[in-house]
C-alpha cells in the first residue's frame, strides 16, 4: 500500500523480520517491556520505519523483539529519506521567509 502526500510517499507492506538492518544500541529494560506488550497485543500497533536500504530509522527495540520471539514478518513503513529530507529543508525555508520578514521590523 502506498500513501502519497505532495512530494512525501509512504510505502506500507509486511517485510521478512531478518531483512532489516538495525544501527542503534538498545536498552534491555525497554525491550523486556516490549516483549510483554506485544504478547498482549491483538496486532503491532504502529509499522517499523526503514529506508531504500532496510536500514530502521525507527523502531530499533521493536525489531529485536520481533527478532527475540521468532516472529518471521514485521510490518513496515518505507520511505524515502532524501526526499523526506528535502522536503523538510523546503517547509523550513517557506516557514523561515515568512517569519524572518517580521523579525526585521
Amino acid at each position: 500500500m502506498t500513501i502519497k502526500s505532495g512530494n512525501l510517499e509512504l510505502r506500507l507492506k509486511v517485510v521478512p523480520v531478518e531483512l532489516l538492518l538495525r544501527h542503534e544500541e538498545t536498552f534491555s529494560d525497554v525491550v523486556d517491556k516490549l516483549v510483554l506488550e506485544l504478547k498482549n497485543w491483538a496486532y503491532p500497533q504502529n509499522p517499523i520505519i526503514i529506508d531504500e536500504n532496510n536500514i530502521v530509522l525507527d523502531g530499533n527495540h521493536r525489531t529485536l523483539v520481533f527478532e527475540q520471539l521468532k516472529f518471521r514478518y514485521i510490518p513496515v513503513c518505507r520511505i524515502d529519506l532524501y526526499s523526506l529530507h528535502f522536503l523538510i529543508v523546503k517547509q523550513i525555508m517557506v516557514y523561515y521567509s515568512h517569519v524572518a520578514p517580521l523579525a526585521q521590523t
